[in-house]
C-alpha cells in the first residue's frame, strides 16, 4: 500500500490513526504530535503542518 501523505509515493510501512504512512511521514507526525501535546513550545492546532495533511483520512473526522 502507498503512503497516504499528500504527494508521497513511498510504500506505507506504518500507520498513524489507521492512516498508512511511510517511515518518514510517520516520524514527522509523531514529532509534531509530541510538540503539540507534550512540549512547552505551545504549538497551535493550525500549525500542525503534517497532521493536517492526513486529518481528513483519520477515523474520527466526519
Amino acid at each position: 500500500m502507498k503512503c497516504q501523505y499528500q504527494k508521497c509515493n513511498q510504500k506505507a510501512t506504518k500507520t498513524w490513526a489507521l492512516v498508512p504512512l511511510c517511515n518518514v511521514h510517520r516520524d514527522k507526525i509523531d514529532c509534531e504530535t509530541i510538540d503539540y501535546y507534550i512540549s512547552t513550545k505551545e504549538m497551535k492546532y493550525e500549525d500542525r503542518e503534517h497532521y493536517l495533511k492526513i486529518r481528513h483520512l483519520t477515523p474520527w473526522v466526519s
